[in-house]
């Protein structure tokens, strides 16, 4: 019955337009079913822009366009909805919240800090908000301004869990015998809900690992994983299928069919591979560089992948859409990417970085579109690699890291899926290991900022990348070993690529 709903308050609201079809009250709420029901979403946004119009003066519909602009990924219509909601309504904090999330992002995070300052001034006692805050303090890196925000969260509700994991995130923090005891304490909560039970579990281990309690760290984020699992439909299987025809439609034979085709511009960066693996770090390198926009993960490319899944013939879905494709498509879409990637852009930098781990599958489809595209991978002892995923709680997209012999599939696909594309596209990807960077980071700035074709600074560091490639933000290699008695099955199932690795990434010891 729930889920009828919206389509009844929709046709109310319909029956009210058709009588005065410049009520602008039930345009935004006409709008709004649409989006509860996540149907016609196209029509949801024209009709909010419709609203604002008619009304410039309407926060509430310019409130509700910048949350729907915000889904759509479409970050500076968002801030400039948002923005507009503010001028109109300036004690109104949800607006101000708004702007702060629309603002992070687009990566503006001082833009953001500003947003959530007038919030929480607004209304200290919201826990959302004071967490928003925090992560928009934590990304201008101040972090006893994020800390201070994090703790005001908790103050607000002791069992958000959300914010404790916050908290296990910053750098150099250590949670204090109070707070574990305040987090043990909270896990007995009958009103705990299941997600915030999940973010305690994962800031548990986090605090008893660096409490050195290997054994206790491994409980909680073992059980953190357990349970994150069971919220998901995870099918290790189909990512197999999907991947075995991405490697069979995409052949050599293919790719040399339609060389050429795609669009010649100047493409954006591209940094792939496993999640936390190095792409924060190769990320961090090249933002540090005057002509790089550091744009993080947009969704932009999938959205193509999902548009070309709906152009084969008899319903054929991507990869074997692509066989329908005329000649003039493959240049459209690489136009098309390079047209939306631009709403991300906050600086209006000439390079951008495209950093979407899981964009690994569409290598192939990145060269025919956008040819001079530069393309990352970001590689990392695969246990190591593996671990720190365990360890983190990786939202949408990422299911395959709550379990251990889900993630080890994962990464023999991902590792086979590489193989592929050098095999085919010899010279095309960059290989950077995280291990290499950590040991010898002159070099390997320079390896890369050379082969994306940008001038090496002198020193061919800069004090930002220096900063990002200090091993402790992004874990010690070889921290696998801490917990060898609980991985046997990543060793079992990943060893033969740990063979393959250069030395350097190979023979890590703490």
């Amino acid at each position: 019955m729930r889920s009828a709903a919206p389509d009844a308050a929709a046709e109310t609201f319909r029956r009210v337009l058709k009588r005065n079809p410049e009520n602008v009250n039930a345009i935004r709420l006409l709008a709004l079913s649409y989006r509860q029901g996540n149907k016609k979403l196209d029509d949801a946004e024209a009709l909010l822009r419709r609203a604002v119009g008619l009304a410039p003066a309407y926060a509430s519909a310019w409130r509700a366009l910048g949350a729907l602009l915000g889904e759509r990924h479409k970050y500076a219509e968002t801030i400039a909805a948002f923005t507009r909601a503010c001028e109109l309504e300036p004690d109104d904090a949800e607006a101000w919240a708004g702007l702060g999330n629309a603002y992070s992002l687009a990566m503006c995070p001082a833009e953001a800090a500003r947003a959530f300052a007038r919030c929480v001034e607004l209304q200290p006692d919201s826990p959302d908000a004071q967490c928003g805050y925090g992560h928009a303090l934590h990304s201008c890196g101040d972090m006893p301004g994020a800390l201070r925000a994090f703790r005001a969260a908790i103050a607000c509700r002791p069992t958000f869990g959300h914010a404790y994991w916050s908290l296990a995130n910053l750098e150099a923090f250590r949670f204090d015998d109070a707070e574990v005891a305040a987090m043990l304490q909270q896990l007995d909560n009958e009103r705990l809900t299941e997600s915030s039970d999940i973010h305690l579990r994962f800031a548990l281990g986090k605090a008893f690992e660096d409490r050195k309690d290997y054994d206790q760290a491994w409980h909680y984020f073992h059980t953190g994983n357990q349970r994150q699992r069971m919220a998901t439909s995870y099918d290790p299987m189909e990512m197999e299928f999907r991947l075995d025809a991405v490697r069979d439609i995409f052949s050599k034979e293919f790719i040399e069919q339609h060389a050429g085709k795609g669009c010649a511009a100047a493409g954006p960066i591209f940094i792939v591979g496993l999640p936390c693996s190095a792409t924060i770090m190769v990320e961090q390198i090249l933002a540090a560089h005057s002509q790089v926009e550091g744009a993080a993960q947009r969704p932009v490319l999938e959205q193509l992948v999902n548009a070309i899944g709906g152009h084969g013939r008899g319903g054929m879905r991507y990869p074997e859409s692509v066989r329908d494709l005329y000649d003039r498509d493959w240049r459209a879409l690489g136009e098309q990417y390079l047209k939306e990637s631009h709403r991300h852009y906050p600086t209006g930098r000439p390079i951008s970085i495209d950093k979407r781990p899981g964009n690994f599958a569409y290598v192939g489809l990145i060269h025919l579109i956008l040819p001079n595209a530069k393309i990352i991978n970001a590689r990392r002892h695969p246990l190591d690699g593996c671990l720190d995923c365990y360890q983190q709680l990786c939202g949408q997209a990422q299911e395959f890291t709550y379990d251990l012999l889900e993630l080890a599939h994962y990464y023999r696909q991902y590792d086979t899926t590489m193989k592929h594309w050098h095999d085919i596209l010899p010279g095309k990807v960059l290989d950077v290991h995280y291990e290499e960077i950590v040991t010898d980071r002159d070099s390997q700035v320079a390896k890369i900022l050379a082969y994306c074709g940008l001038e090496i600074p002198r020193p061919a560091t800069t004090r930002s990348s220096e900063h990002v490639c200090q091993p402790e933000l992004a874990g010690a290699p070889g921290k696998w070993q801490r917990y060898e008695p609980y991985l046997g099955v990543l060793q079992k199932q990943l060893n033969y690529i740990v063979d393959e690795l250069p030395a350097a990434a190979r023979d890590v010891r703490l």
